[in-house]
């Protein structure tokens, strides 16, 4: 246009989040969910997360993962259950859901480690969780390589029918090839999010003195 188009913006620095603390011996980044969540909803791969998590949305149909927290203005759904602190995930779905929940920590070759997670997993009215005969909440643990191939995939901890807190754990000593340890809570439940979900909390991978 003619004339004179005015000034342009003036660059503005901003810093760099600071990374998600880790608790004590903790390796991993927001273990127990306290700095916080967000919420997100997907299907068909959909990938996200925050604060030190990854999420991934496996299945065809959608499902949701959001601060426990925030289920006090539904408690018609589930009311927020803590297992510590004052944050949890919680995890549900329109029906067939298949959730992700991971991070990836640098490790070293021929270190015993120990895995553990808090899981609790709700039905409402009988039809919620483990009402499906396929329905699980996981903790599952791999070692990669320098590549990000995986070189050993421990035997995954579950539960398979309704339970209060529960804690899933995982012991093991890290391969010859192994550079990084994934952490993932995996979730497959068949009902919708107004019969049952399941939460996690308190989770925890730290070295074996």
């Amino acid at each position: 246009a003619p004339g004179h188009g005015g000034e342009g913006a003036s660059p503005v620095a901003v810093r760099r989040p600071a990374p998600p603390p880790r608790q004590g011996n903790n390796l991993l980044a927001n273990g127990d969910f306290e700095a916080g969540l967000g919420g997100e909803v997907g299907s068909m791969g959909r990938a996200g997360g925050n604060n030190g998590w990854t999420y991934v949305f496996a299945g065809a149909s959608t499902a949701y993962i959001f601060p426990e927290s925030a289920y006090g203005i539904h408690p018609e759904w589930g009311p927020p259950v803590l297992h510590g602190g004052r944050e949890a995930l919680r995890t549900h779905t329109d029906g067939r859901g298949h959730t992700l929940v991971h991070q990836s920590v640098p490790a070293e070759a021929g270190k015993k480690l120990a895995a553990s997670a808090w899981v609790r997993a709700e039905s409402l009215g009988g039809k919620g969780f483990g009402a499906d005969p396929g329905d699980s909440a996981a903790l599952v643990i791999q070692e990669l390589d320098r590549a990000g191939a995986v070189v050993a995939s421990h035997p995954r901890r579950e539960v398979r029918a309704a339970c209060d807190y529960t804690r899933l754990e995982c012991a093991f000593t890290t391969s010859p090839k192994t550079a990084a340890v994934r952490y993932v809570l995996e979730t497959v439940i068949a009902c919708r999010y107004d019969e049952g979900h399941v939460t996690y909390d308190d989770c925890v991978l730290e070295e074996q003195r």
